[in-house]
């Protein structure tokens, strides 16, 4: 199959709330570490905010949209999108050496700069170059009630090896795994 096509040929999504993602999430072990991280950066701070479960934390590559208004020609097609970015990217390691507020109110892991196989995974999965890079890689940890100043910390790191597709089950703090693929399978 001609990948160029298939990158470039995603039909129109469905329009509701998005609550289906292409995710890359840390390994169980830096989950867990990033939780532990959030207790104490929260409890240091004064934050009264319960952190996001470690088996949901991820990085949101793409938001698909909503899946209760998707068929299943639809789901499969972004199934063969996301399988065929896994397969145009390699395993990369990404990393984070600031926590701040975050757009919409977490606190969030950001990075001041690098993470470019990261921003390389999202280009493909957006199917074309975007004029200016408005991606900010981030993963959000907590929703503190109140307000809290950006913070160097020591840096973060992890090996990605796979790409998600997730469904949020939004409100309910809950990911069903759609689908994943391991990062660069033909190398």
């Amino acid at each position: 199959m001609d990948q160029q096509l298939l990158l470039f040929d995603l039909p129109p999504l469905p329009k509701g709330r998005p609550d289906v993602f292409a995710v890359v999430r840390p390994d169980a072990a830096m989950a867990e570490h990033l939780a532990r991280f959030t207790e104490q950066h929260c409890w240091r701070h004064g934050l009264k905010a319960t952190g996001r479960p470690a088996e949901i934390l991820h990085i949101t590559l793409r938001t698909f949209g909503c899946y209760a208004e998707m068929n299943s020609r639809e789901l499969a097609r972004i199934k063969q999108w996301c399988k065929t970015a896994a397969l145009l990217s390699p395993s990369f390691d990404v990393g984070f050496d600031r926590v701040l507020p975050f757009s919409n109110g977490p606190l969030a892991l950001v990075a001041g700069g690098g993470n470019a196989e990261l921003h390389h995974l999202r280009w493909i999965l957006m199917g074309a170059p975007e004029r200016k890079p408005r991606f900010v890689p981030h993963l959000s940890l907590a929703y503190p009630s109140a307000g809290f100043l950006e913070e160097e910390i020591d840096p973060v790191s992890w090996s990605v090896n796979e790409l998600l597709l997730i469904h949020s089950l939004v409100g309910k703090t809950e990911h069903r795994v759609l689908a994943r693929w391991p990062l660069d399978a033909v190398a």
